[in-house]
């Protein structure tokens, strides 16, 4: 697979398909579409075979206290203190676009890419976090999912050359991948 290390998952990023597709430094974000990292905007990339895969929700993570469970509207965080992803992040960059379209600009306490030391900071009361349901599936004690009334959703799809030979075990692999986002459905 093409990419790197982010906490405990393999991301595909620009960085690492720009030296076999050039084309990719060529599309940023637009439209308040996320996929391969930022990398694809609306439409595709040239040189690029994407499989969609999954469109994952985001969910707040929070400490116990006031928020109601579900439901909670960004636009009623706008005084709170966050906790989240880095701006160099694409999980961060959809936050921030989300906390944009509310009308405000989060207040940032800490930034991670890593969603165990997010969670760490939220459960002890340091602040919320905006995070993909994901990586909200097990969380810490101390924390709790809260679900948004309107949360920003990524895409998360398997890319390749699209000039490169498909083999079966790339095909069996995006069937697995493609079984595996189905069949997840993540509760809180």
């Amino acid at each position: 697979m093409l990419g790197g290390q982010q906490g405990d998952r393999r991301v595909v990023g620009p960085h690492a398909l720009r030296p076999l597709a050039p084309e990719v430094g060529q599309h940023g974000l637009a439209g308040g579409q996320h996929r391969l990292e930022g990398a694809v905007g609306e439409g595709e990339v040239p040189g690029l075979a994407l499989q969609e895969r999954h469109l994952q929700p985001f969910g707040l993570g929070a400490p116990a206290g006031p928020f109601q469970q579900v439901g909670v509207a960004v636009e009623e965080l706008a005084d709170e203190t966050w906790i989240g992803g880095t701006a160099a992040g694409a999980d961060g960059r959809i936050v921030l676009h989300r906390c944009r379209a509310a009308g405000f600009e989060p207040r940032v306490a800490f930034g991670s890419d890593d969603y165990h030391a997010v969670q760490a900071f939220v459960a002890v009361g340091l602040g919320i976090a905006m995070l993909p349901r994901l990586a909200l599936t097990l969380v810490r004690p101390g924390l709790r999912r809260v679900a948004l009334a309107t949360p920003p959703v990524r895409h998360i799809a398997a890319a390749r050359l699209a000039a490169s030979h498909r083999s079966a075990a790339t095909a069996s692999m995006l069937g697995v991948l493609g079984e595996t986002a189905r069949d997840f459905t993540p509760t809180g």
